[in-house]
């Protein structure tokens, strides 16, 4: 074999061997272009998931600078709870925008410190102050996650329950008012309220409670009034 014919056959074995690399690397591009299109796909149903659900969903973690907080994930929910955007909280601050008392400031913050050392909160309610001044009551979860990044990140679900929280308060002091003493005539039965005005006690009831009135005839009233009619047909009877 004389070297012109054994340069050919090297050449052509190069040639395939070439013609082999750029066909695995054209695979590898292809699987590198599927993978990326999976994970924008991905990307894209979890951050869709974020954006729509019904609770305020928002990420976050210390910083050493002001405001101490820095959050990297903010639902637009949460821009409906609090009425600020990502960059206007993380310009002035959660604790300083939504916690303007300063000692209400300062017990979300020793709350948060005992939260990332685990002490997680589960649906704890807290007040805040919203961009326009209003005011909310938000039931706050958080979980800790620690990131490749060597940061360890605070996930946070709010719940807006101002209309349960309202419902409550007015539900406690209705029973604080039916729970204590009342003062009521020996006579009349009429009850004196707080203001000095006295109420028929069915009103009175009505006004602080969500019981109803019936009115009908005990058997002794009913053999009272009605002597001649059998106690059980007179009671039953004038019972409206």
């Amino acid at each position: 074999m004389t070297d012109k014919t054994v340069g050919k056959s090297g050449a052509h074995h190069e040639v395939a061997d070439l013609r082999q690399r750029v066909q695995e690397l054209e695979a590898e591009v292809a699987e590198l272009q599927r993978t990326r299109a999976l994970l924008r796909e991905e990307h894209s149903f979890r951050r869709g998931v974020i954006e729509r659900a019904a609770e305020g969903i928002c990420v976050c973690h210390a910083v050493d600078e002001h405001p101490f907080v820095r959050f990297t994930v903010w639902n637009r929910r949460m821009e409906e709870l609090t009425g600020y955007s990502i960059d206007e909280i993380n310009r002035r601050g959660w604790y300083q925008s939504v916690y303007p008392d300063p000692e209400t400031q300062e017990q979300a913050r020793e709350r948060m410190a005992r939260m990332r050392h685990g002490d997680d909160l589960r649906s704890e309610r807290w007040e805040i102050t919203c961009a326009d001044g209003s005011t909310k009551t938000i039931g706050i979860s958080t979980s800790l996650l620690n990131t490749e990044d060597g940061l360890t990140h605070t996930l946070a679900l709010m719940l807006d329950v101002t209309t349960e929280e309202l419902s409550r308060r007015r539900l406690e002091n209705r029973l604080a008012h039916l729970e204590g003493i009342l003062p009521i005539c020996a006579s009349c039965k009429q009850i004196r309220d707080e203001d000095g005005t006295w109420h028929a006690i069915e009103s009175y009831i009505t006004a602080h409670s969500d019981a109803a009135f019936s009115h009908g005839l005990c058997s002794a009233c009913a053999t009272k009034l009605y002597p001649d009619v059998p106690a059980e047909e007179s009671s039953s009877s004038s019972s409206v």
